[in-house]
């Protein structure tokens, strides 16, 4: 048979793993939450300016230009290369993006382990006194 002081500690377990529990879940919706704005926010960035694009080169139609067959045609002697530039910058979009989420994810995760050593280092202390 468990004694009392058995039993408290066997709750303390618990309850720190039913809080460990709750904050993955908070953390898996909050970083669930962020890559799907992250994504809209991508999409959006990525379609203004493809239709920017058009406009801000349109000034250059007064540039002498021998073939006018599209807009990316303007950047090189081929139309390919205005494609590959989208692509490039979209590439790159991503790797910020991608780059920032890691930053993000890691701060999180120092600031749990900090305030888990903060909650926990006043507890040990107090039953150990």
């Amino acid at each position: 048979m468990r004694t009392n002081e058995e039993r408290a500690a066997l709750v303390r377990q618990r309850a720190k793993e039913i809080k460990e529990e709750q904050r993955r879940k908070k953390h898996k919706i909050q970083m669930t939450v962020l890559s799907g704005v992250s994504l809209a926010a991508c999409l959006c960035i990525l379609v203004v300016i493809g239709s920017v694009m058009p406009r801000l080169t349109a000034g250059f139609g007064e540039a002498p230009v021998s073939h006018t067959s599209g807009v990316a045609s303007l950047l090189a002697g081929s139309e390919a290369l205005g494609y590959v530039m989208m692509a490039i910058l979209a590439f790159l979009l991503g790797i910020c993006v991608t780059l920032l989420l890691h930053v993000i994810h890691r701060r999180k995760q120092r600031q749990m382990h900090e305030s888990d050593a903060k909650a926990s280092d006043p507890k040990e202390s107090g039953e150990n006194g």
